[in-house]
């Protein structure tokens, strides 16, 4: 058997052991998946008091009925809304990069198509060298975002644009600004603020209820990237079925000259 074949059969093995199940684990958040309450989440109004954080023990990712979600929505819809955060901040190092994992589904529809209205839910990454946030502090860092115009179905971003729903899916897939290798903390910065904003604009000429533009949050958090391992080929720290299909465009490709060397 060649060595590259060997080397072949080698990364699969290490690759099944790579690609198993993993329970969820803190991280850097805590409760982020909001088990039982929304404890360790601190939610700061900002232009007004529209968005609400509450715990959903109806509603998990995992279907788990045991397990919840926690649950933003707008409460008044009537008027414009934004810059609120729903957060947690914790240390970091500078220097450091760190990946977000977690999941959302939610409904930013507030009305029927042309009658007016536009939300959006963003998620921020904020850095700084203090543990004492302010609402100044945490008005910047947008890395993911979801938005639904009734007016302009062109202006919608990352959602359906008709119906302005999406189930369950990964939020690192609504990226809008969010490097894919993650997030390095810069030097001199020792603290990071993760968190939610549930925001829109006014839709005065429409009456539906409070909770009608929601989401919902669960599995929620931050890791670490220690180092990349030998067969990291898309460098997210990890060995998983990515890599695999990386390799296997390649596969079996061979550049010597003479090709005649290429003995695989």
């Amino acid at each position: 058997m060649s060595k590259l074949k060997m080397s072949y059969l080698c990364f699969l093995v290490m690759l099944v052991g790579a690609t198993l199940p993993m329970a969820f684990g803190e991280g850097y958040l805590t409760n982020g998946d909001f088990a039982t309450d929304t404890s360790g989440w601190t939610l700061m109004h900002g232009e007004d008091t529209d968005m609400a954080a509450v715990w959903d023990g109806t509603v998990d990712a995992d279907d788990n009925v045991a397990s919840g979600s926690a649950k933003l929505y707008r409460m008044n819809t009537s008027a414009s809304s934004n810059s609120h955060k729903f957060f947690q901040t914790f240390a970091v190092t500078p220097g450091k990069t760190y990946q977000l994992q977690g999941k959302w589904k939610g409904d930013l529809k507030s009305a029927e198509p042309g009658t007016g209205g536009r939300n959006w839910i963003e998620v921020f990454v904020a850095y700084t060298d203090t543990p004492v946030i302010t609402p100044a502090t945490l008005w910047s860092g947008i890395q993911y975002k979801k938005r639904f115009d009734n007016n302009d179905p062109g202006d919608c971003l990352n959602i359906d644009p008709v119906t302005g729903e999406w189930g369950w899916e990964d939020i690192a897939d609504s990226a809008s600004g969010a490097p894919e290798e993650g997030f390095e903390a810069p030097d001199g910065m020792a603290y990071m603020t993760f968190g939610f904003n549930l925001g829109g604009s006014d839709d005065a000429t429409i009456s539906y209820a409070p909770d009608q533009v929601k989401l919902w949050i669960d599995n929620i958090e931050i890791t670490a990237c220690q180092g990349y391992p030998e067969a990291d080929l898309d460098g997210d720290c990890a060995v998983t079925l990515a890599d695999f299909a990386i390799l296997s465009e390649t596969w079996m490709k061979c550049e010597l000259d003479p090709q005649s060397a290429c003995s695989l």
